[in-house]
């Protein structure tokens, strides 16, 4: 890949590049090389979102659970920061993928499992446009119901049987 233009340079100096076309795992990990730890991704999911595909099932915490059935492969490659734009004024920051170290192999953790399943924190649009602005923090949000899911207890027969319940990962990489 030649010189890439940073879609958006935040008021700190970070790069967000913001995704609606599929981009391959070795397009992400060129783009990340090239701009450095100071990088962040917003995706595009108005669509999966809009047709029910994502699900977000709220927690006690500061972290939510996330299904995306049919996920984005690629997003197994980001090892930098990622939202999700679900375009209802929500944004979803995913857990950032981390770089596991046992039994004298390392390996990275993907934000989203095979099943496309992971860990979020909603956030306002609002919050995340100031932040691309002037700096600052993210605002969490509660999810709407995107499709009339009731979380734990839905019974429409598209949501996972069982969610995982161990706890998200402790650090969260931030761009700021």
């Amino acid at each position: 890949m030649g010189k890439h233009r940073a879609d958006i340079v935040t008021a700190s100096g970070g790069v967000v590049e913001v995704q609606h076309s599929p981009i391959s795992s070795e397009g992400i990990e060129a783009r990340e090389a090239f701009y450095g730890d100071r990088m962040a991704w917003i995706f595009d999911a108005t669509a999966p979102f809009a047709a029910g595909r994502i699900d977000v099932e709220s927690r006690r915490g500061e972290w939510d659970h996330i299904w995306w059935k049919h996920a984005r492969r690629s997003l197994e490659a980001c090892r930098r920061p990622v939202l999700l734009d679900l375009g209802n004024g929500i944004v979803l920051h995913l857990a950032s993928a981390i770089l596991v170290e046992a039994y004298s192999q390392r390996w990275w953790r993907p934000v989203l499992n095979m099943e496309g399943r992971g860990w979020c924190r909603p956030l306002t649009r609002q919050s995340v446009e100031a932040w691309l602005a002037v700096g600052g923090r993210w605002d969490v949000q509660r999810v709407p119901e995107a499709h009339g899911h009731k979380s734990r207890g839905c019974s429409c027969g598209g949501c996972p049987a069982a969610l995982n319940d161990a706890p998200p990962p402790p650090m969260v990489e931030r761009l700021t």
